[in-house]
């Protein structure tokens, strides 16, 4: 499972690979949420000096105007999700 949908599926039991099967997004656009997902402690514990950070950083602000676009297709699926109350589970 991917990691960014298997963090979705623990904490609200929600499938967002259905999107991704209706075409609402793409691979890519989860491959990047999954890359925020494997560095997120580098991301948080950066060092204070940003330079050293940058150096060990693969991406750069071209790479986020190429791939927000994609982050926000699934941030705008997730937004869609609704708390049924009858099924006692999260849908789109």
């Amino acid at each position: 499972m991917l990691l960014f949908c298997g963090i979705i599926e623990t904490h609200l039991n929600f499938d967002i690979t259905e999107g991704l099967r209706n075409n609402l997004f793409a691979q890519k656009d989860i491959s990047l949420l999954d890359e925020i997902v494997k560095n997120r402690h580098r991301n948080v514990h950066a060092t204070h000096d940003s330079a050293d950070w940058y150096n060990k950083n693969l991406k750069d602000l071209n790479d986020f105007t190429k791939e927000y676009v994609g982050m926000l297709n699934v941030l705008q699926y997730l937004d869609f999700i609704k708390w049924n109350a009858i099924t006692t589970k999260f849908e789109v």
